[in-house]
C-alpha cells in the first residue's frame, strides 16, 4: 500500500562545520576569554566560542553563552546582552528546544529595540519565526519572518531578505501550496546567486527538492535533492549532507527502488547516532518506518515510528507528530486495524486543526503581495537593463528622446508602486489600528478577570494560612527547629502539621495530589482529617493515625463506590517525639524520615502507598520505633525539593544531593540550616521555574 512520507526540511539544519571551529581555534577563543578583565571582550568571546560549539555540544554553547550573559549583565551592556539571548537562542533551537529558545529570541528582540539595532532586531526576529514554526505556531511564525523581511529591505540586506523568503516558502509548503512555496524558493535561490551565498543556496536547492517531492514531481526532486548534496560536499556541510540522505531515501521510496531508500536512510541514522542529531535521526526513522509500511514489514515498521514519535515528543515537534500520525494511520490501515488507524487519523486531524489559524489566509496574501512587489522590481530592472543596450547600439540623436521616455515609463512605473504602496499601508493601518482595538478591549477583561481570580486564590491563601499550624506554638514545643515552606504558587498542596496529645508531640509533612488550588483543596481536606483522628478519634500511633484518615479521606472524596470516585491522595511523613522515654515513632506513606547523628544519616522507610487513592481502606501502615539519643536531627520533607531543575546543567537535584545539603550543615543551629538551604535552594533553581511546592521541616531533640 501506498504510505504518505515527510521530507526533512533543511533549513534549519545548519552545517556544523560553517559554525564550528578546529580545536586551536577554540583554544583561542577560550584564552581571550580568561585573559580578558569582564568587559565586552570577554562577552565577544564568549559568544564566539557559543557560535563554535552551537550545532556540535549543545551543553557546552549553553554554558559559554551564559557566561557571556552574566558578564554582560553586570556591565550593563544591552547590546551584548542582547547577543548572549540571541545566541541561546540559535543554539536551543538547533537542538530543538524550541519554548527556550522562543524567550531567548524575544528577549534579544527587546534589547536590540532599545538600542535600534536594526539588523540584529531582523536577525533575532527570523530566528524567532523558526522557533515559532517548529512548534506549529504558524500564523506567529509568519508574523515574525514579515516583520524581519520589512527590516532586511529597509537596511538593503539581500542575505537576510533571501533568507526570509526561504522560510516563507517553507510556511506555504507547510500549508500543501507547493507551487507558491517554489516562488518563494527560486526568488531566494536568485538572491543567492547573485551575492555567492552558497550555503544558503544548498538549502535552497532542498527546499525546492522537498516541494517537487510534495508534487509528486519525483525526477524533479531527485535532481535538486543531488544538487543539495553536491554543494554540501564542497562546502563540508555533512549535517546538510545527511539531511539529504534521508530526502533521496524518500525518492527512491516513492520510485519503488526500496533497497537504495533503506541504503540512505541507513545512512542518515548512522550519521544522526554518531554526531547526537536527534531531530536528524527522528527524520531518518519515520522514513525507514514508512518503507517498511510500504513493503509490509509491520513489526519492524512499529518499531522505527514509535522511536520517531518519542523524540518528536521530547522536543514538542507538532509538524513531526502530525506526520508520524498519519504514518501511524498508513501502517495500521495495512494490518487491517481500521480502529487504531481511524485513532490516528483523527489525532493527525485534530493537531493539524489545533496549528491552524482564521488569520492565515490574510497572513499567505500579505506574503503572495510581498512576492508580486518583489517580481515587478526584478522586470523593472530588466527593463532599464534592456533599455540600457538598445540605446547603446541606437545613433547618437536618438539617446536623449529614448531617455526620456524611459524615464517617463519608469516614473508612471515608480508612481504606479508608490500609490499601490500607499493604498496597501493604508489599509494595513486601518486594520492594525481596528486590530489594537479589539487587543485594548480583550486586554482590558481578561486584567479584570485575572484580578478576580487573584483576589480569590490570595482569600484561599489566607484560608489556607489559618488552618496551617501557628509557628510560635511550633517553635514552643521545639527549641531548635525550622520549617521551610515554599509554594509554587500563592496557594500549596504540601502542608505541614503539629499536634500535641498526652506526653506525645506529633508532627507530620504531606504532599497532596497536584499544586495551586487543587493541591490546596486538598491540603485542606488532609489537615482537617488529621485533625479530627488525633483529638477526637484519639488514635495515638503513626500507623493508627494513618489508617484513619486513609479511610475517612477515602470516605469524603467517595473513593469506595463502585463508579471508582476521584483517584487523588496524599503522600505524608507522621512522627510521634516522646522526649520523657527518649523515642520516635513513625509512619509514612510514600515519605521517609531521616536522622542524622554524628554525622551518619538513617533512613526510616514509608509504606510504599498513599493516603486514599488506591491504598485499600483495610491497609495498615508500617510503624517504626526508633531510640532517640541528644542532638538527633530530625527531618520530614515532601519531594520539591529534589525534584527542583537546576545547577550548570539545568537538572534535577536529586535526593543524593540533598542528602549531602543536609548532612553539611546538620552540625548547624536549626535556624541556620534553614538559612543554608535556603541559599543552597535558591542557587541551585538560579532563574529556572520552580518545579512543585516545597516543605521540609528540621527538629533536634535537646
Amino acid at each position: 500500500m501506498k504510505v504518505s512520507f515527510f521530507p526533512l526540511l533543511l533549513f534549519f539544519a545548519f552545517s556544523i562545520t560553517a559554525f564550528a571551529q578546529d580545536q586551536k581555534t577554540i583554544d583561542s577563543l577560550t584564552r581571550v576569554a580568561k585573559k580578558a578583565v569582564n568587559d565586552t571582550s570577554s562577552v565577544s568571546a564568549y559568544v564566539a566560542l557559543s557560535q563554535a560549539t552551537a550545532y556540535s555540544d549543545h551543553e557546552k554553547s549553553v554554558a559559554y553563552a551564559k557566561r557571556g550573559l552574566v558578564i554582560a549583565e553586570k556591565l550593563n551592556d544591552d547590546f551584548w546582552t542582547g547577543r548572549c539571548y540571541y545566541q541561546l537562542g540559535v543554539t536551543r533551537n538547533g537542538f530543538g528546544f524550541n519554548k527556550e529558545a522562543i524567550d531567548n529570541y524575544t528577549s534579544a528582540i527587546s534589547l536590540f529595540e532599545k538600542k535600534q539595532a536594526k539588523y540584529w532586531i531582523a536577525k533575532s526576529s527570523n530566528g524567532l519565526g523558526n522557533a515559532q514554526r517548529e512548534m506549529g505556531r504558524v500564523k506567529e511564525a509568519t508574523d515574525s519572518y514579515l516583520k524581519a523581511k520589512n527590516i532586511y529591505e529597509a537596511i538593503k540586506d539581500k542575505k537576510g531578505i533571501a533568507g526570509v523568503y526561504n522560510n516563507l516558502g517553507i510556511i506555504f509548503m507547510a500549508e500543501n501550496q507547493q507551487e507558491k512555496a517554489l516562488e518563494y524558493f527560486r526568488v531566494a535561490r536568485h538572491m543567492n546567486i547573485q551575492i555567492n551565498n552558497q550555503p544558503w543556496l544548498a538549502k535552497n536547492y532542498s527546499n525546492m527538492g522537498n516541494a517537487f517531492f510534495n508534487l509528486h514531481q519525483y525526477d524533479s526532486a531527485e535532481i535538486y535533492f543531488n544538487r543539495a548534496m553536491d554543494l554540501c560536499l564542497q562546502l563540508g556541510d555533512t549535517l546538510g549532507w545527511a539531511g539529504d540522505q534521508t530526502n533521496l531515501g524518500n525518492v527512491y521510496t516513492q520510485q519503488k527502488n526500496y533497497k537504495k531508500a533503506k541504503e540512505h536512510f541507513d545512512s542518515a541514522i548512522q550519521f544522526a547516532r554518531k554526531n547526537g542529531d536527534e531531530i536528524g535521526l527522528g527524520a531518518a526513522m519515520y522514513n525507514l518506518g514508512g518503507l517498511y509500511t510500504t513493503t509490509g514489514d509491520f513489526t519492524m515498521a512499529k518499531i522505527y515510528l514509535d522511536s520517531s514519535a518519542a523524540i518528536s515528543r521530547k522536543y514538542n515537534d507538532l509538524v513531526a507528530l502530525i506526520n508520524i500520525y498519519q504514518g501511524y494511520t498508513s501502517m495500521y490501515e495495512g494490518m487491517g486495524d481500521y480502529t487504531n488507524a481511524f485513532k490516528y487519523l483523527s489525532l493527525s486531524t485534530s493537531k493539524k486543526d489545533s496549528m491552524s489559524s482564521t488569520d492565515m489566509k490574510n497572513q499567505l496574501d500579505q506574503m503572495e503581495e510581498s512576492l508580486r512587489e518583489e517580481k515587478l522590481k526584478e522586470q523593472n530592472a530588466s527593463l532599464v537593463n534592456s533599455k540600457k543596450l538598445s540605446d547603446a547600439e541606437a545613433n547618437r540623436s536618438n539617446i536623449i528622446s529614448y531617455t526620456a521616455i524611459g524615464g517617463i515609463v519608469l516614473l508612471l512605473l515608480l508612481a504606479f508602486s508608490l500609490f499601490k504602496r500607499y493604498q496597501l499601508k493604508k489599509k494595513a493601518n486601518e486594520l492594525l489600528q481596528e486590530r489594537n482595538r479589539e487587543i485594548e478591549s480583550q486586554k482590558a477583561i481578561i486584567e479584570e478577570k485575572s484580578e478576580e481570580v487573584s483576589d480569590s486564590i490570595n482569600y484561599a491563601k489566607k484560608i489556607q494560612d489559618t488552618l496551617l499550624p501557628e509557628l510560635p506554638a511550633f517553635h514552643a514545643a521545639f527549641n531548635d527547629a525550622f520549617i521551610f515552606f515554599r509554594p509554587k504558587n500563592i496557594v500549596s498542596g504540601d502542608f505541614y502539621w503539629f499536634a500535641k496529645s498526652g506526653n506525645k508531640t506529633y508532627v507530620a509533612v504531606a504532599d497532596c495530589t497536584g499544586h495551586g488550588v487543587p493541591g490546596a483543596f486538598m491540603s485542606v481536606i488532609g489537615i482537617d482529617k488529621l485533625n479530627q483522628v488525633v483529638n477526637e478519634a484519639k488514635q495515638n500511633t503513626p500507623s493508627g493515625i494513618l489508617g484513619a484518615v486513609n479511610r475517612q479521606l477515602k470516605t469524603v472524596l467517595k473513593q469506595d463506590d463502585l463508579t471508582g470516585g476521584m483517584r487523588d491522595g496524599m503522600d505524608v511523613a507522621l512522627v510521634a517525639i516522646d522526649r520523657e522515654n527518649m523515642k520516635l515513632e513513625f509512619s509514612g506513606a510514600n515519605r521517609p524520615v531521616w536522622i542524622i547523628r554524628n554525622q551518619e544519616l538513617i533512613e526510616l522507610e514509608a509504606s510504599k502507598v498513599a493516603i486514599g487513592g488506591h491504598t485499600p481502606a483495610s491497609h495498615v501502615f508500617d510503624l517504626h520505633v526508633f531510640p532517640l539519643q541528644q542532638n538527633d536531627c530530625i527531618y520530614l520533607f515532601s519531594d520539591g525539593f529534589a525534584d527542583q531543575f537546576g545547577g550548570p546543567k539545568e537538572k534535577k537535584m536529586m535526593t543524593k544531593n540533598f542528602k549531602q545539603i543536609l548532612l553539611s550543615a546538620s552540625k548547624e543551629p536549626m535556624q541556620t540550616q534553614k538559612q543554608i538551604i535556603t541559599e543552597k535552594f535558591y542557587a541551585w533553581k538560579n532563574k529556572l521555574e520552580q518545579v512543585d511546592d516545597i516543605c521540609v521541616m528540621g527538629i533536634c531533640i535537646q
